[in-house]
């Protein structure tokens, strides 16, 4: 929470210290519309389900049709303003040119070293990972290393998509199977029960073994049991 805090405090001071206006809201804009949408969906997941964004949620949302999501539109609209509301925010506190701030140097660098701490820690646990698994997954860096910004929830949308491109991988992967026919020397029997009515007198029970079926099917009326 603190280095999340830290990198989006940090941000906002290197980017109001940029002189540009036009290159501001550049550099502003992504940064502000992923943090007002983390944030937003959050929110929707607290106050419909009562409990945090999961990677659960973020399949769902990776694998929704864009029709469907469309149609439900208004289920979201209290949390589509909360997204407007937060975006012009904190647009509006970061586009005013403040020269009274700390310069971009002492503030650029101590972004770049919560920046670098954060990355080392990702790729520490990434490693980690990739030894007890065998295998390295840029999904699971990424998704490190997004718990350390304000785009927390991006993290769950990375497990989600490693999950999904897994499950790619089996589906596309067609299965070759050796069938091999042997005598296991036991005698195998097929037992047919049917009726064309509930009376007792109608109910015929036909017992013949697997490999002459279709030659006793000729003979059931002789097989009733």
């Amino acid at each position: 929470m603190v280095q999340r805090l830290l990198f989006f405090v940090l941000t906002i001071l290197v980017v109001k210290r940029i002189s540009s206006l036009p290159l501001r809201l550049l550099v502003a804009t992504p940064f502000v519309l992923l943090t007002a949408a983390d944030m937003s969906i959050s929110l929707y997941s607290w106050c419909t389900f009562g409990t945090a964004f999961n990677d659960g949620f973020a399949i769902s949302v990776l694998q929704s049709d864009p029709d469907e999501v469309v149609k439900m539109l208004g289920m979201y609209i209290p949390y589509l303003c909360a997204f407007a509301f937060l975006s012009l925010l904190f647009l509006a506190v970061i586009i005013k040119y403040d020269v009274s701030l700390p310069t971009k140097k002492v503030t650029g660098i101590l972004l770049l070293i919560v920046i670098s701490g954060s990355l080392f820690s990702a790729c520490q646990f990434a490693y980690k990972d990739a030894k007890n698994k065998k295998a390295f997954s840029p999904y699971i860096l990424a998704s490190r290393f997004a718990t350390y910004t304000p785009f927390f929830n991006l993290n769950y949308f990375a497990l989600a998509a490693k999950e999904h491109q897994r499950l790619l991988s089996i589906a596309n992967t067609v299965p070759c199977f050796q069938l091999s026919v042997r005598d296991t020397g036991i005698d195998t029997y097929v037992l047919i029960v049917g009726g064309v009515c509930t009376c007792r007198q109608y109910v015929f029970v036909w017992i013949y073994t697997l490999y002459d079926t279709a030659s006793r099917s000729t003979k059931k009326t002789d097989q009733t049991v």
